[in-house]
């Protein structure tokens, strides 16, 4: 499952310059960014790409978030939220580590994304 935005940018680079999109904060599996045709995927830290020749010919860039399968698969009644790692014992069904209530982990953009300018 994917969820998709669009983004205009309203700066065109000059000689010299190069132009990022960062995307500080975000859940989901990775991140695709798309313009003019070419897509690079943000799946680790720093979360940006150069985005400078993919400007060129356009002004919108499209993201598409992957998100994971957790709300699907589970664990879904799991305390904490996260855990460090994942094996038979997130799905023991008492204790501490239960909660009758679902833990759903949000799925989206949790920041807005930054056009940066670098020289």
């Amino acid at each position: 499952m994917t969820i998709r935005y669009m983004l205009k940018v309203d700066r065109k680079p000059t000689a010299d310059e190069r132009i990022f999109l960062t995307v500080p904060e975000f859940e989901g599996a990775c991140l695709k960014v798309t313009a003019n045709g070419t897509t690079q995927v943000i799946g680790w830290q720093p979360y940006e790409v150069d985005i400078t020749d993919s400007l060129a010919a356009t002004d919108e860039v499209a993201l598409e978030l992957v998100l994971t399968r957790r709300n699907l698969f589970g664990p879904l009644n799991q305390l904490p939220l996260r855990a460090p790692n994942y094996g038979p014992n997130n799905w023991i069904t008492d204790g501490e580590s239960w909660s009758d209530d679902y833990q759903l982990w949000r799925g989206g953009l949790l920041a807005a994304p930054v056009v940066e300018v670098r020289k």
